[in-house]
């Protein structure tokens, strides 16, 4: 059974492979693909999570590459270490700049110690929580966390649901609302898991995983100052 398997192994890595050889073009640091050639694909998904994984893109966007193919010149996706950007009748697949900026990958809740921007992380039962109004410590439901989690730099487009407003909000308009100067905009991070926004870093949380009489864990991180 075990050679059986390896064999299925071999047989699918290396399809993809032969894939990848005939409709990637490499060029140095960059790649690009027709969008005729990835909407030939099925299963859609399966096939474009295997293809673009080399690029760190994960299976929750290999759906929203499947829009991208679709999707009007010029949109963007981004993975940990690289841009997806759909051009005229093709994607172009390069590495972030330094602007940019690469993302960080949170697998547990441990490796928040390791990142600059956080001063402390704790996860503690809700009975024993101190609540702070200081917009620098998040709160949030440990059941609704799942992980990797990504912290990186927020860009246009970038919305989600504030705690205590009704709706999604654009973080660019909130930014806007808040009267945050521009030089200081380029320093605004999130916190991000599987495209959902969960806390905008020192601003606002999520409304969506925010403590409940149901929660019984927390996790507070709290926000480093310079």
């Amino acid at each position: 059974v075990g050679s059986e398997m390896c064999i299925r192994d071999s047989i699918y890595s290396g399809a993809i492979e032969s894939k990848r050889k005939e409709i990637f073009k490499q060029d140095k640091d960059s790649a690009s693909v027709k969008t005729s050639d990835l909407d030939k694909l099925e299963p859609a998904v399966t096939w474009l999570y295997e293809l673009f994984k080399q690029w760190n893109f994960n299976k929750y966007q290999a759906r929203e590459i499947n829009q991208l193919i679709h999707a009007a010149p010029g949109k963007q996706l981004f993975s940990t270490s690289h841009s997806l950007t759909k051009d005229r009748g093709k994607i172009i697949i390069t590495p972030l700049t330094d602007r940019q900026e690469k993302a960080i990958t949170i697998n547990s809740p441990g490796e928040f110690i390791s990142v600059d921007l956080i001063d402390s992380y704790r996860i503690i039962p809700v009975k024993n929580v101190i609540f702070s109004n200081d917009n620098d410590y998040a709160y949030l439901d440990v059941d609704l966390i799942r992980y990797p989690l990504t912290i990186r730099r927020w860009r246009e487009g970038d919305f989600f649901y504030p705690l205590g407003m009704q709706g999604r909000k654009k973080i660019s308009d909130m930014l806007i609302d808040m009267k945050i100067p521009l030089p200081y905009k380029d320093d605004v991070y999130v916190l991000e898991m599987k495209g959902k926004i969960i806390w905008l870093i020192g601003i606002r949380i999520d409304d969506r995983f925010k403590v409940t009489e149901s929660t019984s864990e927390v996790l507070q991180i709290i926000k480093k100052n310079d």
